[in-house]
């Protein structure tokens, strides 16, 4: 019987580690049985990933008659089993030679396990005869011993594995030994005649092997002893040290600015139950400022330091009505905690207990606005919060900064709600353009610099001004329109409400570029300044948060509607009458008559009448109208594209699909 030899190998995958097995113990998959200690695991983000392993088990040393049977050609039954020392064949050094000069048969002979014949220095790849005039030798092929050491260190570079590899060799000495007694078949095989040990690995061969790779950080010397005692595994040796993040400062508001009642069972929202108008008294906690926490640097196995972003602090913006005691802001006054450009006040509240009328006046005030009743014909209500008007509003015109809720109907009507919220996403959008454009135009600039119509002694004389007035008149005249729509949209809007680095950029744009264009730029340094200060109040915008506020009624007739949130009416309909949301439309009755612009879904029971009234539905194109029934000359439009109902429909969604054409489920 042999004597088992067995190795324990790891891979990324079973078939891999199997391959790895079999190379290191030079066998086949045939003659080793492999057990599955455990499978790869691929992990998460790279994390919890395991290698597979596998137990390869090979009968390495192994009896001669099990050396003939796998080795020698067989010719029938009773040869299989035979063998014996032969008597023809001699060895002498690394060569085959006869015994015997005169016989009747010369001797074949094939190699056997661990021995490689040649003839005239030829590879011998079955059997040779040989004869007194052939020149045979042969090559005992040993199994050397293995013995290194194996690093892996992982992405992270926060832990290194270490195997010690270790795998006795065997030494052979050649035998010749015939293989049948009918005829003079001969196989020369390689005897085992001794285990060559592999080198042993010293613990401070491993602190050599990490010092070569530089890993000098997080070595466990246990781990390294471990390692050693277990060959052929792979052992976790050394760890590093994980940054810790820091967390930046941050500031808790402690109200909210719609308190939404309960959801129904059809996850529908009573807009009418809300409590819209959320307050404090004097004395109240409506922040709490939390301070940041330092992180800290980790450290890899290389020793090199790992940093982590420093955490960002975060100041308070305090207004009228907040008072700071710690980290905490206090009302000292009472009304309604509110967010305003990014500024943390208290606003006051506005109560009518009954009509808005002759009895009082147009309203212009600067907080939330209640109204117990009516807004009657021909009056204003200005806010600059949210406006709640319990009854209907007739003929009026209502702008707030905020949310405005209609109880009851809104007939003949001016509302706007989010009037600054509106305007900075307006104001977003133009900032960009005109930024693109003056980049352009400063490239245009520098490519008629060089032109020959242009002295370098007027260049001197005049500035870039010349050059500048000629592209604003031209190809740049753009910039004037954009400009003139900023001004107009500013002015709406008053730049006293305005953040201050905007409104003071707008009166230089003035100065600089009038109305009619006449342009006061005199060098490139004055553009470049200007492009510094569009991209310093587009970051002011793109960093502060402000609401989306909503216009809320029960019904709506020959009214126009315009919210930088989402429109909801929540009653039996909406009549001949326009509506603009920065959000979604949502009419839960029917809309005969007017346009629609939205930004978001429009949900609507039944758009159109019988008489064919037209209604025109813009929204964008990853957007949808959707509609329980939809009345014959409605149109819906996705950009450019134009869809218009001839015929009444059923439960219609309508959606721009990926090839750009407008689709009706």
């Amino acid at each position: 019987m042999g004597v088992d030899r067995s190795l324990v190998v790891e891979g990324p995958t079973i078939e891999e580690a199997i391959k790895k097995g079999l190379n290191r113990l030079k066998v086949k998959r045939d003659d080793v049985q492999i057990e599955i200690l455990s499978e790869e695991q691929k992990g998460i983000l790279g994390f919890g990933k395991k290698e597979a392993k596998v137990k390869l088990m090979s009968m390495n040393i192994i009896d001669e008659d099990e050396t003939l049977k796998s080795k020698v050609n067989k010719t029938d039954n009773e040869d299989t089993n035979f063998s014996q020392e032969n008597e023809l064949l001699q060895i002498e050094g690394n060569r085959l030679i006869l015994k015997e000069l005169e016989v009747k048969k010369y001797p074949v002979v094939s190699s056997g396990n661990n021995v490689q014949l040649y003839k005239k220095g030829g590879e011998v790849v079955q059997q040779v005869i040989v004869t007194e005039d052939d020149d045979i030798s042969f090559e005992v092929i040993n199994e050397e011993p293995i013995s290194g050491i194996r690093v892996r260190v992982s992405d992270d570079k926060l832990r290194v594995f270490l195997e010690v590899e270790r795998i006795d060799g065997v030494k052979f000495t050649p035998k010749v030994i015939k293989s049948s007694e009918k005829y003079e078949d001969f196989v020369i095989i390689g005897d085992r005649d001794d285990i060559v040990e592999a080198q042993k690995v010293k613990v401070s061969d491993l602190y050599a092997k990490l010092d070569d790779l530089g890993i000098i950080y997080g070595i466990n010397a246990k781990k390294l002893v471990e390692a050693i005692e277990n060959p052929n595994e792979e052992i976790l040796v050394a760890q590093g040290e994980e940054p810790q993040e820091g967390e930046d400062a941050s500031i808790e508001y402690l109200f909210n600015d719609i308190k939404k009642s309960e959801v129904d069972k059809e996850d529908k929202v009573d807009y009418f139950s809300l409590n819209q108008v959320y307050s404090v008294n004097p004395g109240e906690v409506i922040a709490i400022k939390k301070d940041l926490k330092e992180g800290e640097a980790g450290v890899d196995v290389y020793g090199k330091k790992i940093e982590v972003e420093l955490a960002v602090d975060v100041d308070w913006k305090i207004g009228e009505g907040v008072k700071l005691i710690k980290n905490k802001a206090v009302a000292t006054k009472p009304g309604r905690p509110i967010l305003k450009n990014g500024i943390l006040e208290v606003m006051e509240i506005y109560h009518v207990l009954g009509d808005v009328d002759k009895s009082v006046g147009n309203i212009d005030f600067n907080g939330d606005v209640i109204i117990n009743r009516n807004v009657q014909d021909h009056f204003k209500v200005n806010s600059g919060g949210k406006i709640s008007v319990k009854g209907n509003v007739s003929q009026a015109h209502l702008e707030g900064d905020d949310q405005i809720l209609v109880s009851g109907n809104i007939i003949g009507s001016k509302i706007i709600s989010g009037r600054l919220a509106s305007y900075y996403k307006n104001a977003q959008i133009n900032f960009k353009k005109l930024r693109k454009l003056l980049e352009n135009l400063k490239s245009a600039v520098l490519q008629l610099e060089g032109h020959s119509a242009f002295k370098t002694s007027d260049l001197n004389k005049y500035g870039y001004r010349q050059i500048i007035q000629l592209l604003l008149d031209g190809k740049f005249n753009e910039i004037v329109h954009l400009l003139n729509k900023i001004h107009s949209e500013s002015e709406a809007v008053s730049l006293s409400n305005l953040f201050d680095e905007i409104a003071n950029l707008i009166r230089k744009f003035k100065d600089l570029i009038n109305e009619k264009g006449y342009c006061n730029i005199n060098n490139l340094s004055d553009l470049d300044k200007l492009l510094e200060e569009i991209n310093m109040i587009l970051e002011i915008i793109g960093q502060s948060n402000y609401n989306e506020n909503d216009i809320v009624a029960k019904y709506v007739q020959n009214s126009t509607l315009i919210a930088s949130g989402s429109i909801i009416v929540e009653g039996k309909g909406v009549y001949n009458s326009n509506l603009y949301a920065g959000g979604k439309v949502e009419i839960k009755g029917f809309y005969r008559g007017g346009k629609i612009e939205a930004n978001e879904n429009v949900y609507i029971k039944e758009i159109g009448s019988l008489g064919g009234s037209l209604v025109q539905i813009f929204i964008p194109e990853d957007k949808r109208l959707i509609a329980d029934k939809v009345y014959s000359n409605v149109e819906v439009h996705f950009a450019k594209k134009r869809y218009k109902f001839q015929k009444d429909t059923q439960r219609v969604s309508c959606h721009m699909n990926e090839e750009g054409k407008i689709k009706i489920f």
